[in-house]
């Protein structure tokens, strides 16, 4: 079973190589059969030449350069339609998350699962340099989901999640309308909205500790809301539809 990783990249020439690498090492050690796809989205520093040379020193990686303009959605989206695997897991390119966990990602799927969602704040996850600021709006958005959407699951807004490849087929990645990180719940809301069904494991979250943060959290806050808002019509049209087709 084929599992893609899709890596967006915006300025991670710092992190890219060693979050590869290890990557690599860590699937390859487990026997996993894999393709890296690295998303560079518009960067300005050496990204672009350091995921060429990843690309040809290491096999099953590729090179995905998008044009103007950027945005960690339409990168993950552009990555998401490029990707051939059965199993198709976003990871970040700044060395957030452990390898290891990708593994145990792709073992719920393989238990049967149709997505496996990493969650940072169960019993047995791990945080660290975790900024106070951002776990608090984290808190609280995600509790507002998990009541409004009645969904138990408890880090809708993570990118690190894995999914069949039906169920983005499912879903429509062409219809998605996110631009930024708010790509991250409109998948999750859509795909819990759909019925398939879900696992959540502990992962960890790892302190950035080259390069800049992208998410600025006055800027994503309006944009989180909006898509909250722009799901729920969604779903409450969805439902309306298939009310009158039973009728």
């Amino acid at each position: 079973m084929l599992t893609s990783i899709i890596v967006p990249a915006h300025n991670e020439e710092e992190n890219l190589p060693l979050m590869i690498e290890s990557l690599i090492q860590t699937l390859d050690a487990e026997g996993i059969e894999r393709e890296i796809l690295i998303i560079d989205d518009n960067s300005i520093d050496n990204t672009r030449q350091v995921a060429e040379k990843l690309s040809k020193e290491f096999d099953g990686v590729k090179v995905v350069f998008r044009s103007p303009p950027k945005g960690f959605g339409r990168a993950l989206k552009d990555g998401l339609l490029a990707a051939k695997g059965d199993i198709i897991i976003p990871v970040m390119a700044d060395r957030s998350e452990d390898p290891i966990d990708v593994v145990g990602l792709i073992k719920q799927v393989e238990a049967g699962y149709d997505i496996a969602f990493g969650s940072r704040f169960m019993k047995d996850s791990r945080l660290i340099d975790y900024p106070k600021t951002k776990l608090f709006a984290n808190r609280a958005f995600n509790t507002l989901l998990r009541i409004l959407f009645l969904i138990k699951q408890n880090d809708l807004t993570n990118a690190f999640k894995a999914y069949r490849k039906k169920v983005l087929l499912e879903i429509d990645l062409d219809s998605l309308k996110s631009n930024y990180f708010d790509i991250n719940i409109e998948l999750s809301l859509k795909s819990k909205a759909l019925g398939f069904s879900v696992s959540e494991i502990p992962v960890a979250w790892l302190g950035r500790t080259k390069g800049q943060s992208k998410l600025k959290l006055l800027e994503m806050g309006p944009v989180y809301l909006k898509r909250m808002i722009d799901v729920f019509v969604w779903r409450i049209k969805r439902t309306f539809r298939g009310s009158n087709n039973k009728s």
